[in-house]
C-alpha cells in the first residue's frame, strides 16, 4: 500500500531531472497515480543527482534549472514510481518558484521538456507501464 494521500507532495526521479507534483488521487485498484506537476529539476551537469530518493541540492543555483510547470496538464502514471517529497526539499522549490524574475521560458518549451521527462520514464521504467 503507497503512503500517498492526496494534497502530498510527490517527486518523480530520472537520472538528471526530478518532478514534482501535488497528488489529486491514488487509484489504488489500477496502481495509478493522478498528479499535478508543480516542478521539473533538471541538473545542468551531466552528473546525475547523488543518490536516488534524495533531493536535488536546490541551494546551488547554478547546479540546477527550475521549471514552472503549475500551468500544465495533470499525468496519470504508475504508482511505484512515485515517492513522497520531503518537505526540506519541497519548500525550498516553492520559495524559488514564487521568485517572480524565476526563468519560466516559454510554455511550449517547458510543456516540451515535462513530455521529454515522462518519455524517458517509460523507457527507464517498462515493467511499471506494462
Amino acid at each position: 500500500m503507497s503512503s500517498l494521500k492526496p494534497s502530498h507532495i510527490a517527486c518523480l526521479e530520472d537520472e538528471t531531472a526530478q518532478l514534482y507534483a501535488e497528488v489529486i488521487q491514488v487509484i489504488t485498484d489500477r496502481q495509478c497515480c493522478w498528479a499535478r506537476p508543480i516542478a521539473l529539476v533538471q541538473s545542468l551537469s551531466s552528473e546525475p543527482f547523488s543518490l536516488p530518493g534524495h533531493q536535488a541540492d536546490l541551494g546551488g543555483i547554478e547546479a540546477v534549472r527550475i521549471h514552472d510547470l503549475r500551468e500544465g496538464a495533470d499525468l496519470l502514471l504508475p504508482l511505484s514510481l512515485f515517492r513522497v517529497a520531503l518537505d526540506t526539499e519541497v519548500i525550498p522549490l516553492l520559495m524559488r518558484l514564487e521568485v517572480p524574475k524565476a526563468e519560466i521560458g516559454s510554455d511550449r518549451k517547458v510543456h516540451q521538456l515535462l513530455q521529454a521527462f515522462v518519455h524517458q520514464l517509460c523507457k527507464t521504467h517498462p515493467d511499471a507501464f506494462a
